[in-house]
């Protein structure tokens, strides 16, 4: 009954009356809104959405690998590792062609044993030794070259002696001969000595029996004249003997001056063999360096990357890097490329997660890092053009250690999340609106 009436006095028709029945379900509706809207209004107040950078990068060597390089280049020879091997330091990685190198050091290495040789063979000359004293060098090698020079040089040696001897002999003998020549004119000098004292003496005898009338003018002439003879003779002598004093003295000159000019002679080419032998040192040296470097070693322990060279025949060019070598104990970094658009959020110091994209979505779970340094400059990449900044990300090696599943090597691919900024969903929704808000109420 009450629902059919109408108030009175009004011109308006009667309105529906609502059902009981229908406002349950409506009241529900509107507190589930109401619910929905204010945990998703309290989870975007709470909720932390951080904003980060994410960049790609390459796991690497903390510093720089260990680039192998060739000096002067030239032909491979022969290769015995490859790359991802492991090698110690001072392991033979590769040889190139030694030909014309060992060609060169064979022949500085001759001229210096020769070098040596004569100046051990000067030095005992000039030393009046009876044998040569060679270096401990030469007398240890049992190169035929080393071994023929020895022998040439105490030829030569032994020769040079000879002939110095012989050329002195001479002289002594020809000496001894003019001082049996003196002896014998000494006893030709004493007998003429003696008829000129005797004929004196009859002379004496002579003008004592001229006085009284005994002996003959005539006699006494004759004996005058024996007597000048004689004395004549005397005088003959006494300047052999003064000739055969000077040729003497002549002869003993010549042989002081034998033993002068052979040391004059051996200390100027001794000099000379000195001066040689400083000039060829450096370039055997040199040259031994060159045949040294033939033979590639291992600059360091551990494993080869990026070889250049597959094959004996190879060409190298100098100064080309052949392969690099990654030291198995160095610390390993990830070197990731960051946008330009991204570099004024980043700094050293950030937290970072890695990702590592050798190993399997659900095997490589996100490993803890920092972010050691970021270039000063961007860097252009030379192959593709592209233009970015280089930061250097470290490994937490204890969140690594948790994870003995993750082993990393040196290239592995791995993406970097660099956390920049913490705030809300609610920041994250409205900061756009605050932005045109505060632009707006800028504007004139």
């Amino acid at each position: 009954m009450s629902a059919s009436l109408t108030i009175a006095g009004s011109g308006r028709p009667p309105a529906p009356a609502v059902s009981e029945s229908a406002s349950g379900p409506i009241i529900a509706g509107v507190l589930i809104l109401a619910l929905f809207f204010g945990v998703l209004g309290g989870w975007a107040a709470l909720a932390p959405l951080n904003a980060a950078v994410v960049a790609d990068g390459i796991v690497t060597v903390e510093g720089s690998r260990k680039p192998v390089q060739h000096l002067e280049g030239g032909i491979v020879g022969s290769i015995g590792i490859s790359d991802g091997a492991f090698v110690h330091a001072g392991a033979t990685l590769m040889t190139l062609d030694d030909t014309t190198a060992r060609a060169q050091y064979d022949i500085y290495f001759q001229q210096l044993a020769l070098a040596r040789a004569m100046e051990a063979r000067l030095t005992a000359e000039l030393n009046g030794s009876s044998e040569i004293t060679f270096p401990d060098e030469l007398l240890a090698s049992d190169a035929p070259y080393v071994l023929q020079t020895i022998a040439s040089q105490r030829d030569e040696f032994s020769a040079r002696n000879d002939s110095l001897l012989g050329a002195r002999d001479i002289l002594l003998r020809r000496v001894d001969q003019l001082r049996e020549q003196a002896k014998g004119s000494t006893s030709t000098r004493l007998s003429y000595e003696e008829q000129l004292a005797s004929l004196a003496a009859e002379r004496g005898r002579l003008d004592k029996l001229l006085k009284a009338g005994l002996a003959t003018r005539g006699r006494v002439s004759d004996l005058e004249r024996s007597m000048a003879d004689v004395q004549g003779r005397l005088g003959a002598v006494a300047a052999e003997d003064s000739s055969n004093d000077q040729k003497i003295a002549e002869i003993e000159q010549q042989i002081n001056q034998l033993g002068r000019d052979r040391q004059s002679e051996v200390a100027e080419a001794l000099a000379t063999t000195q001066s040689k032998i400083l000039e060829i040192v450096p370039r055997l040296q040199d040259a031994q360096s060159r045949l040294e470097r033939s033979i590639i070693r291992a600059p360091a322990d551990g494993r080869i990357v990026g070889l250049a060279v597959h094959a004996a025949g190879a060409v190298v060019q100098p100064g080309q890097v052949l392969l690099e070598i990654v030291p198995e104990k160095a610390t390993l970094v990830v070197e990731a490329r960051i946008r330009v658009e991204d570099i004024s959020e980043l700094r050293a110091g950030m937290p970072a997660e890695l990702r590592f994209s050798s190993f399997k979505q659900h095997v490589s779970p996100l490993i803890r890092g920092a972010v050691l340094q970021v270039s000063a400059d961007r860097i252009t990449d030379e192959r593709t053009l592209a233009v970015f900044y280089k930061a250097m990300i470290e490994v937490d090696p204890k969140d690594l250690a948790d994870h003995p599943e993750i082993a990393l090597h040196a290239g592995m691919g791995a993406t970097v999340l660099v956390t920049t900024e913490q705030r809300t969903a609610l920041d994250y929704l409205l900061s756009p609106l605050v932005a045109n808000f505060d632009r707006a109420f800028k504007q004139r």
